[in-house]
């Protein structure tokens, strides 16, 4: 026989799978549900009843007023780190000194199996590899596979850098936080995510639809400054394509931007507020030419926030390789909403959403188009065009 974990409802699980993990009697399993999100699901038979899936559950937080904490706005004197990352670069800046320390990195990367577009978090101990877990990847990814191999590399004394979602974080932390000293978590200022399915939905229909075959998405690229554009690198008739895109042409970063189709945690998230569960907080900088008009770039400002000694160690470590001035919590919270409350869930999601689940991708896309509006639309797929002539 099987039941839910304890929960109340699907508001209170993010879905991260730790509980699985953790299970003695391997007595959990992770499920989808109705809508294709996963939830933990026990056998009662294999049950002991130890509650100590409910312990550990990451998706807590305490609340607290902040008066200051050290902040910064920066970027990677690293052009190359700067250009391929999403903002600042600031994450991949401090990757790469935990390697070159004989570390590891954990972080989310886009895969393939059986040629379908997944992502889940892997573990990198080479430089090169950090441009697998560079950039935003705008979906949930995937933590299972990887916490048994990230717990070896805890137990062998090296030092290992984790950065996820909030309550990704949380959860890690819960389990492996006060047993391993070596282990340094970052969490990104995050507004949702959706499932993988509504994203290899999307990839197919674009497939389908444009007779293309997509090799690589990127959702943030600075080919064209610090803004939300992305490409999608793809191959038509053995032809290799590179497409624009932005919340402007494409369904589903339109939707995704405006906190459609997240979990129901998502709208509900204990996390989005001042007292942040990472030894740093980053982000994006947004509106740091307001709050910095002394700062004078286009090629992306992060916002880093220092939560612990170990943030702070982590900092102190990386600073000279990062051009930054300092700045405080109050300025970052104004232009980032997710540091004040949680994003909240559209009055028409799940009329859409549901529609989708029965009819397919195509009815998100004829959706868009009526949000967008079909003028507005094709003005902007002639600018887009235009630049990938360019």
């Amino acid at each position: 026989m099987e039941k839910n974990i304890g929960k109340k409802n699907n508001y209170e699980c993010s879905g991260c799978g730790i509980c699985k993990s953790i299970c003695p009697k391997k007595a959990i399993h992770m499920q989808k549900d109705q809508s294709n999100f996963k939830f933990p699901i026990i056998d009662e038979e294999k049950c002991i009843g130890c509650t100590l899936c409910v312990q550990k559950c990451g998706f807590t937080n305490e609340k607290s007023n902040v008066d200051e904490k050290e902040c910064y706005a920066l970027y990677s004197n690293d052009k190359n780190i700067l250009l391929n990352s999403a903002s600042g670069g600031v994450f991949t800046s401090i990757a790469k000194r935990i390697i070159e320390d004989g570390g590891v990195v954990c972080g989310a990367a886009f895969t393939r199996k059986n040629s379908r577009i997944f992502v889940e978090h892997i573990i990198v101990d080479k430089e090169e590899d950090l441009t697998k877990i560079q950039g935003s990847k705008y979906v949930q990814s995937d933590l299972t596979d990887v916490l048994d191999e990230l717990e070896k590399y805890l137990k062998s004394g090296i030092k290992v850098l984790f950065s996820g979602t909030p309550c990704q974080v949380s959860s890690i932390k819960k389990v492996y936080g006060k047993k391993y000293e070596n282990l340094y978590t970052i969490d990104i200022i995050c507004h949702g995510v959706p499932n993988i399915d509504l994203l290899q939905d999307y990839v197919e229909y674009i497939e389908k639809k444009k007779n293309i075959k997509i090799e690589k998405i990127k959702f943030r690229d600075k080919k064209n400054g610090w803004m939300l554009n992305g490409t999608i690198d793809a191959t038509k008739k053995g032809k290799k394509l590179k497409i624009i895109f932005s919340n402007k042409t494409s369904s589903y970063y339109y939707f995704f931007q405006n906190g459609y189709f997240y979990r129901d945690s998502c709208y509900n998230c204990c996390f989005a507020n001042d007292h942040r569960v990472g030894d740093i907080t980053i982000g994006d900088y947004w509106g740091v030419d307001i709050e910095h008009p002394e700062i004078k770039s286009n090629e992306g400002v992060s916002c880093l926030i220092i939560n612990s000694n170990k943030g702070k160690k982590l900092f102190d470590e990386n600073e000279k390789y990062l051009t930054y001035f300092k700045t405080k919590f109050k300025k970052i919270q104004r232009n980032n909403s997710q540091l004040n409350f949680p994003t909240k869930k559209p009055d028409d999601m799940d009329y859409i959403f549901n529609k989708y689940l029965k009819d397919g991708y195509s009815v998100i896309e004829k959706k868009f188009v009526v949000k967008v509006g079909i003028i507005q639309l094709i003005k902007q797929k002639i600018k887009y065009w235009l630049k990938n002539r360019m």
